[in-house]
């Protein structure tokens, strides 16, 4: 499990990336396709970072995914949710824990 641990926090700054380059593609043209591939983004990530033990990320990309889910969730709301994943990922690579 360690292993697969460490190559869990090794691809976050990727996972991270992807989601930031949706949000680009949402924020560009607003539309409910890239609306809907960042919260199965979100939600992909909120799930494997639960199983890894992660929980101040998995509650992090959980409410994202929430928020992405709800068509009236403004822009702003979306933006501050993907800078909570990012903040937690970033402490993750740094530290190995957030929580």
């Amino acid at each position: 499990m360690a292993v697969l641990r460490g190559r869990f926090i090794e691809r976050l700054p990727a996972r991270v990336d992807e989601l930031t380059s949706a949000f680009a593609a949402f924020s560009e043209d607003g539309g409910e396709e890239a609306r809907a591939h960042m919260a199965r983004l979100a939600h992909s990530l909120a799930g494997a970072a639960g199983t890894f033990g992660y929980d101040a990320l998995a509650a992090a990309a959980r409410r994202l995914d929430v928020c992405l889910r709800d068509p009236a969730c403004p822009r702003a709301r979306v933006a501050a949710g993907l800078a909570d994943v990012s903040a937690v990922t970033a402490a993750i690579v740094r530290d190995g824990t957030c929580d």
